[in-house]
């Protein structure tokens, strides 16, 4: 698996920051990092940020909102699985 280990820190109520530790054997070149809210409006749509770090700060979030995660690697056009985990922000 390309994305282990993902640690959401949260930062104060409109910040977060998600880090993973990358597999040593994977070949990958980028990183898509997927959030979605879930209880203001179920049927959002995700937010998709890419890095070539294995870490992302995410701002301007919702205080209270429960925010979906999903991570995963990439090399051009093909993706691992993601790693899924989510967050719920203080007030």
């Amino acid at each position: 698996m390309p994305v282990e280990d993902v640690v959401i820190e949260v930062l104060d109520p409109h910040s977060i920051n998600i880090s993973w530790t990358p597999d040593a054997d994977s070949k990958h070149n980028f990183y898509l990092v997927q959030y979605q809210p879930v209880l203001r409006d179920p049927a959002a749509l995700w937010h998709v940020n890419s890095t070539y770090n294995p870490w992302l700060a995410l701002t301007h979030l919702f205080p209270g909102e429960k925010y979906e995660l999903a991570v995963s690697a990439g090399i051009e056009n093909v993706f691992s699985d993601n790693v899924t985990d989510s967050v719920i922000m203080g007030m």
